[in-house]
């Protein structure tokens, strides 16, 4: 691999580089209006492979500009993420913060008691949850880069500059779910300090209103969560011992943090002073729980598959009484409150009153857990209680009915860890594993299941029926996930019918909470994301509806918003304010709160691309300040048309998601997202990718079965954001007048019709149809006409053979002339509401151009040094041609292999033996196969390489990856 700081040493020769081929990049799209079928990125793509393949310019020339190309799209990627958190800085943020702790105390200018006020405080009502999505896509050196310029908001440093090209924009080679355990720690670790901050702005103004009572508080504004390494969705690797492994590991931590927080309070305190006194007690009582945690991870970090090991781990940590490990939290609050009771000073004593906030709110864990499984786990392993024999009818109201059954006379099982050693069911041992955990590491904190892909009220009761065998029912909180077009427009009912169920409602009379997901991220590839966004705010306000119509009493409703950093994905691109508006819409709040409801909101930031806000305390602080106060400053709904305007609102919804999902259901769709398939893509996590796609002749599965982040990021590197934008304008050009009437009477309009500009301002259908034309015969045919090329006229011929009857191509093209029917429609609604392309994308939208240009151009020379491999006699009933179009579908990796094997690196030669008879005939294919390896295979590898680190480039135009 070519050094990256050497090749970026060339800066000035980069520079004029990048303008020469900028200025040839807008000369192109200069042409475009006079001559409508140009294209100006196939053009310059063109123009570099040919340079290329003539020797003009060498293949680290290019990764050079890709490179620089790469950095300063990341420099840009750091200025959006400016502006993305908004003009305020922390300690503003922190005075509006505090404006609106003091308003909570008043109602109708009266101030409330402080039961009342108290009772505001202690229950958190915004969440955040970090999950380990795979989005680490850069690696960590790079991201701390990153969070250095967002959070300093300077981005020309020479030293950050200098550091930054010491990277390649790829991820780590070997991710792990320890690595991405790790990164996740740390972001919490700076949450915690965000919240604790928080903390203190409650108690200031409680100091202030509640003089006599302030201190008796344990403030918790907003509640941390994390199913990284708990989320066992389409997952294998993880094993039920990870799952310990790392919750063992959360405590270990968060008890060695409440040890330093107690040491910072108690060193402010007179050593004699019966307040030090206590703190320190307690930090021995915190250093003999750390040792014993300690011991217990390391244990659980060995080979657990080994009974004798899982035996001795297992002895360990149930060896000690469940009161001792509950009397630890419970020991600090009261240890801790004897303190506060014995200081006079009060700034002291408030630094007391937050030291125990932050204990008892942690728990013995660094955030919350959420433990995740996808329905169809729970229906296999629902089927040998009830006696079931093949697939599980769940829409049968009979099977509903046993269930509930069941469910009620259910009875107690008792397990250990050798239970959990033997069980076979994923399922099944999820709900040992929170069982375990709850008996054994953490008995008071509540763990969330989070169950993927529900439609229907049999999955939710079928979790219900585990939780009651192994005994935790009182602790789990079972939130079904909706984000099928199904589960859209049904999960209300679904709830509706769980709550005529005995069981389920007894569940939720008891625990006083009703916790439910929706899914923005998944959504986006079944019925695209402004229909999605639609929907899923329908959905809030019915199941507001049948919540509070089910005569449950005064409860909590938990909505958990999930959604990624990406538009396709849910993350509302304009800023952090609208990123927590358009998932819980100030409409749909108004009615949970009008309905006397509990609000608890949760959104989550995931993987590495959402951890970049939480890079430092003064970032998180600020994520979690604009969870505050969103929704106080959202603009008023009462006169919005989007709301008034429901039939035309109807059409249009219905409208976007039939065409949505008229393009996912189209074959052309589905040759054109198999087109490279996942291997334009690079691994950006732990979690397995499986291949979707067959080989150089289209698609195998459904795009709605593509996962939905390489889904999303395929379309990235296609230059589409057709989940976003397309179907808008289709949907409302036959009533155009009335949507520019309802656009300019709508703040949620605008808030939609924001997320689909900015995607179309990144989107380029001339870029699909530039990737296109190397699946056509016809181009690869005329590229050495006239006498030109001549080196690679027969790589051409020969590939124009090999294409002759690939799909491809043609699938491109129709997709792309059905996408450029809604484009036309949609510039002049962006024309009719006043929304145009912005100047200052200008710079950046050439050089994504450009970067896709440099990209095609690689892979024109990946096809052409293919095309170039000597003919070979079929190994393991392999052709040539047949691994060729491995190639042209850069499957390299499976391609190289099965070259090497024909043309090995390493073959004997006669020197190397010994021998006494002479010989004059040493053999020439020796020599010949390192050959080709230098100059065919090698390169192909090398040139491959360069294509995944540029698609890393494209994703930070995107701000995000997948």
């Amino acid at each position: 691999m070519t050094s990256v700081a050497a090749v970026a040493s060339e800066g000035e020769n980069q520079n004029s580089l990048i303008d020469r081929w900028t200025d040839r990049m807008r000369e192109y799209r200069d042409r475009v209006p006079f001559e409508p079928q140009s294209n100006p990125v196939r053009q310059l793509a063109l123009d570099l492979s040919r340079a290329l393949e003539a020797g003009e310019i060498s293949r680290e020339d290019l990764e050079a500009i890709a490179k620089a190309l790469s950095d300063q799209a990341l420099v840009r990627r750091a200025k959006n993420s400016v502006r993305y958190l908004g003009d305020r800085d922390a300690d503003q943020l922190a005075e509006i913060v505090r404006e609106q702790v003091r308003d909570s105390a008043f109602k109708k200018g009266e101030r409330i008691s402080f039961a009342k006020f108290r009772a505001r405080w202690e229950k958190p009502r915004e969440g955040i949850v970090f999950t380990a999505h795979p989005t680490f896509a850069i690696p960590y050196g790079l991201r701390e880069i990153l969070v250095q310029m967002i959070d300093t908001e300077t981005y020309d440093d020479p030293s950050l500059l200098e550091e930054m090209k010491k990277y390649h924009h790829t991820p780590e080679d070997d991710i792990s779910l320890g690595m991405e355990h790790e990164q996740a720690q740390k972001v919490i670790e700076n949450a915690q300090e965000a919240n604790g901050r928080i903390v203190d702005i409650v108690l200031s103004v409680a100091r202030e209103l509640y003089p006599e009572e302030w201190h008796k508080m344990k403030p918790r504004p907003i509640q941390l969560s994390s199913w990284v390494g708990y989320d066992l969705d389409g997952r294998t690797d993880i094993q039920w011992y990870d799952c310990l492994r790392i919750r063992l590991d959360e405590k270990r931590i968060q008890i060695a943090r409440d040890i330093e927080w107690i040491k910072a309070v108690g060193a402010e305190l007179d050593e004699d002073s019966d307040a030090c006194k206590e703190l320190m007690k307690l930090v021995r009582v915190f250093d003999k729980e750390l040792k014993a945690v300690t011991r217990q991870v390391e244990l659980f970090n060995r080979d657990l598959e080994d009974p004798e090991q899982l035996t001795k781990a297992a002895n360990e940590l149930t060896k000690r009484s469940a009161r001792s490990r509950k009397s630890i939290i419970a020991r600090a609050d009261r240890w801790i409150g004897r303190a506060i009771d014995k200081e006079t000073d009060d700034d002291v004593k408030q630094r007391l009153v937050r030291l125990r906030a932050q204990i008892v709110g942690c728990g013995l864990g660094t955030a919350r857990i959420h433990l995740r499984l996808n329905a169809q786990q729970l229906h296999n392993a629902i089927r040998k209680p009830m006696g079931l024999e093949g697939n599980v009818d769940v829409t049968s109201h009979v099977l509903l009915g046993r269930l509930d059954r069941m469910v009620q006379e259910a009875k107690e099982e008792q397990v250990n860890f050798g239970t959990l050693f033997v069980e076979r069911a994923t399922a099944v041992r999820q709900f040992i594993v929170a069982a375990q955990i709850l008996k054994h590491v953490d008995p008071e904190a509540p763990i969330r299941l989070l169950i993927a892909e529900t439609e229907s009220p049999f999955t939710v009761l079928a979790a219900l029926y585990f939780a009651k065998q192994f005994g935790i029912a009182d602790k789990l909180d079972i939130s079904p996930l909706f984000e099928t077009v199904d589960a859209f427009e049904h999960g209300a009912r679904v709830i509706e019918s769980l709550l005529e169920t005995k069981s389920y409602r007894e569940k939720i009379k008891t625990r006083g909470r009703l916790c439910v997901q929706h899914g923005f991220s998944d959504s986006g590839r079944f019925m695209g994301q402004i229909p999605a966004g639609i929907a899923i705010e329908r959905l809030q306000a019915q199941l507001t509806e049948v919540v509070a119509n089910a005569g449950l009493g005064k409860i909590d409703f938990l909505i958990f918003d999930t959604h990624g950093e990406s538009m396709g994905r849910g993350g509302h691109p304009r800023s952090l304010t609208d990123r927590f508006l358009y998932t819980l819409s100030p409409w749909a709040q108004q009615r949970i709160e009008a309905n006397g409801l509990g609000l608890h909101h949760e959104t989550s930031f995931q993987g590495g691309d959402g951890f970049v806000l939480f890079g430092t305390p003064n970032l998180a602080f600020r994520v979690l300040a604009h969870a505050m106060i969103a929704p106080s400053e959202a603009e008023p709904v009462e006169n919005d048309k989007f709301y008034s305007d429901s039939d035309f609102i109807r059409d249009f919804y219905e409208g976007v998601r039939q065409y949505q999902i008229r393009v996912y259901e189209d074959e052309n769709y589905r040759h054109s997202l198999a087109a490279f398939g996942t291997n334009f893509l690079v691994k950006p996590g732990s979690r397995k990718t499986k291949r979707q796609y067959d080989a150089a002749k289209g698609a195998r599965n459904p795009a709605s079965e593509v996962r939905a982040i390489p889904h999303n990021a395929l379309l990235q590197q296609f230059g589409m954001a057709l989940n976003v934008v397309n179907g808008v304008a289709t949907a409302m050009r036959h009533e155009p007048d009335r949507f520019v009437h309802i656009y300019r009477e709508s703040p949620r309009m605008q808030q939609l019709l924001a997320m689909v500009a900015h995607a179309k301002n990144l989107s380029s259908i001339k870029t699909l149809v530039a990737y296109s034309s190397v699946f056509d015969d016809a181009f690869w045919v005329t590229r050495p006409y006239g006498h030109q090329e001549l080196h690679v006229k027969e790589a051409c011929l020969y590939l124009a053979d090999l294409l002759r009857d690939d799909r491809r191509h043609d699938a491109m093209m129709h997709l792309a002339s059905f996408l450029r029917k809604d484009a036309i429609y949609l510039d002049d609604t962006f024309s009719d509401v006043g929304l145009e392309t912005r100047p200052e994308w200008e710079d950046g939208r050439l050089h994504l151009d450009v970067l896709q240009a440099v990209r095609l151009a690689l892979i024109q020379h990946i096809f052409l040094l293919a095309a170039r491999v000597p003919r070979f006699s079929t190994r393991n009933d392999i052709a040539r041609d047949q691994i060729i179009g491995l190639i042209l579908s850069l499957r390299v990796e499976e391609a190289v292999q099965l070259l090497r094997e024909a043309f090995p690196k390493d073959v004997p030669e006669v020197a190397e033996y010994s021998l006494a008879e002479p010989a004059t005939y040493t053999g020439y294919e020796g020599s010949d196969y390192a050959e080709i390896n230098r100059t065919l295979i090698d390169p192909i590898v090398d040139t491959y390489r360069m294509v995944l680190e540029i698609g890393v480039g494209v994703s930070h135009h995107f701000g995000a990856y997948g």
